[in-house]
């Protein structure tokens, strides 16, 4: 791995770090925030994840619920420790995202889409008239250190966006990119399709798992309505506010769109307006997303730099042999 290619998870590490010490750990708006800020990106980065191999995953609350209340159950009634139960939350949400991905990646596009949203409301109803998780008012007292929470937040964060751009630079990470953007060449190649996006949705299915884990631990409470088709909705805005070409974009749209969300609490009913307002104008000025904006920001100036180191006439310096010739 390039230097240059520690930059993204280098990078998340860090600011999680030093943004949870300094107000996450506190108090005030800090410690609202960056928890959330740490859930959301989790599931962004989950969300990108499948959108690699060229499907959109609106089942994303769904593998977040389970996360949520196998690490709920977990707590409750084994008194499992905080990193236990994660774990046992993301191995589930894996296991359904295997047993979701095998029935139903024969269709691709809106038919996955469709199919994966379906999925996610019936796990909702599903809850809302199981007894024994709660039924409509869920799972109470589910107990854990906040500090340790909100620690294991920020490390669990630095060390999935690592993990991802690994996987990214790795044989699989090529073959997620050709699968998307050509499938046929894929098939032809010997790469089959759908084991590649089975294996992009179950490990999608792993991290909103641990998510899920992480947030059952940090609310003290779970219940149906915070694993709706909106949580979905929410997280692929996050992806495309920030840009999903670039990883590093997933978790910079979970982090503006959370903290504007905390922001325009301030507006009331008119709070959805807003947001909705602010993210047709951020798309149609930034279909790149602002991660995107950013990086070609950046090589008009590198480029705009290469440009005047050029000859003054605007013409670029002549070669060595050509410089040799001319004396």
């Amino acid at each position: 791995m390039r230097s240059s290619e520690w930059l993204v998870p280098v990078g998340v590490t860090a600011a999680a770090v030093v943004i949870g010490l300094v107000t996450g750990l506190g108090d005030g708006v800090g410690a609202l925030v960056v928890p959330w800020i740490c859930i959301h990106a989790l599931l962004a980065m989950a969300m990108r994840l499948v959108m690699q191999v060229g499907e959109i995953n609106l089942a994303v609350g769904a593998f977040y619920g389970i996360g949520a209340y196998t690490a709920a159950q977990m707590n409750l009634l084994l008194e499992a420790p905080l990193l236990v139960s994660v774990v046992a939350g993301g191995l589930l949400a894996g296991a359904a995202a295997l047993v979701f991905g095998g029935l139903v990646l024969r269709v691709s596009g809106a038919a996955f889409i469709l199919v994966s949203f379906a999925a996610n409301e019936v796990l909702r109803l599903t809850l809302t008239k199981t007894e024994w998780v709660g039924g409509n008012s869920g799972l109470v007292g589910v107990f854990a250190d906040p500090r340790a929470v909100v620690t294991a937040m920020v490390i669990v964060t630095g060390v999935v966006a690592l993990l991802l751009v690994m996987l990214e630079r790795s044989r699989w990470g090529r073959q997620f990119a050709v699968v998307e953007n050509k499938p046929l060449l894929a098939s032809c190649a010997g790469i089959n399709p759908r084991s590649v996006k089975l294996i992009a949705l179950v490990a999608s299915g792993v991290i909103c798992g641990v998510a899920g884990g992480l947030f059952a631990h940090y609310s003290s409470v779970v219940a149906p309505p915070d694993f709706s088709y909106m949580i979905s909705i929410s997280v692929l805005a996050f992806v495309m506010i920030g840009g999903r070409d670039h990883l590093l974009g997933a978790v910079v749209g979970a982090a503006v769109l959370t903290y504007l969300t905390e922001e325009m609490r301030m507006f009331g009913a008119y709070e959805p307006v807003i947001y909705g307002g602010a993210l047709m104008i951020a798309m149609v000025l930034m279909p790149k997303g602002l991660v995107g904006a950013a990086h070609d920001v950046l090589r008009r100036v590198t480029d705009s730099r290469r440009g005047s180191s050029s000859d003054p006439t605007g013409e670029p310096s002549p070669a060595p042999r050509e410089k040799e010739r001319a004396s």
